[in-house]
């Protein structure tokens, strides 16, 4: 299997070999091609979705020794042009046919919301690519809150998006984020887990976390390692477990540590830090089409710095 262009399109691209014959595109698109039953839908019923040997078949056709199948891997709409156009632009620092990969200010939110429906990140990106003439539809893969900056990864298909959440879900796709909290960790490494739920702050404009059973809530996991201690703040690496929320920001302040400027958890707005001092520094994974290695830093925004610099925590960054 390998990816190819095909009437100007990217195809997955499958050779029928003696122990496939016989065999229907149904088959091939499930097993060999490990494809979701939501992919398969999308492309059965398009016009140029699959074609064997350059014609157009359904999926249904039984397969001979030799066949050339071909499977469209582009998303069939482009999601990008219902999005408004912004004059932000997105900081990028990787792009390839399948991926966008960019650095996300504080104070910027990920997707379009009440607000904040058009100086979103998406739009930006969207606002990058239309500028060059290319169409997409993109996704997130593992989203930031506002106030957090660093790394976000964007898949420009849901073919590719599909791939990267195996990827998360299998623990194949790694983000480490760097926090700074207020006093010093008992503990110099450990993991917390408990359960989180959604609410309503009581002006109903914002959403908080709260602590849940394990019937109403969601389960959350996540790993700490203190890297510095000093005047009653730590500066903490964490990766998460799963992908809750607000996740890191609320079992930090249950562990009795909120992020500085986290005013929604329990920290104060102090040296400066007038947002959650949470950053997402490293993103590592196996790129999920050609399989190459990828790994990716994002410089530690100013305010966060400055923070790091005062206290000479800056030798201890991962």
């Amino acid at each position: 299997m390998e990816i190819s262009l095909f009437e100007g399109r990217r195809y997955l691209t499958f050779k029928v070999g003696e122990k496939d014959k016989g065999k229907e595109i149904l088959s091939i698109m499930r097993n060999d091609l490990a494809l979701s039953a939501r992919r398969i839908k999308s492309v059965k019923y398009c016009e140029y979705g699959i074609f064997v040997n350059g014609k157009r078949e359904n999926v249904r056709y039984r397969l001979s020794e030799g066949d050339i199948l071909h499977v469209l891997i582009e998303d069939v709409s482009d999601s990008c042009s219902c999005l408004v156009e912004t004059d932000i632009r997105p900081d990028v620092i990787y792009e390839d046919e399948d991926l966008l990969v960019v650095i996300k200010p504080s104070g910027l939110v990920c997707h379009p919301s009440q607000g904040h429906y058009a100086d979103s990140l998406i739009n930006a990106a969207c606002t990058y690519l239309r500028e060059k003439g290319e169409k997409s539809s993109l996704h997130i893969t593992g989203r930031l809150d506002k106030d957090t900056s660093g790394l976000v990864c964007f898949s420009k298909s849901s073919y590719v998006q599909e791939k990267m959440e195996s990827m998360r879900n299998e623990g194949s796709l790694h983000k480490k984020y760097i926090a700074l909290v207020h006093g010093i960790l008992p503990q110099k490494e450990g993991s917390h887990i408990s359960y989180m739920k959604e609410i309503s702050t009581e002006d109903g404009k914002h959403t908080v976390m709260t602590a849940a059973s394990a019937e109403d809530g969601k389960k959350a996991e996540t790993f700490y390692k203190v890297l510095a201690q000093k005047n009653d703040i730590s500066l903490v690496s964490v990766v998460i477990g799963t992908g809750r929320t607000h996740q890191i920001r609320f079992h930090m302040a249950e562990l009795g540590h909120p992020l500085l400027g986290d005013a929604f958890y329990g920290g104060k707005m102090i040296m400066g830090m007038e947002r959650a001092a949470l950053h997402a520094l490293d993103l590592w994974f196996d790129h999920p089409v050609s399989g190459k290695e990828l790994n990716f830093r994002a410089p530690v925004p100013k305010d966060m710095d400055n923070i790091i610099q005062t206290l000479s925590f800056d030798g201890f960054l991962p």
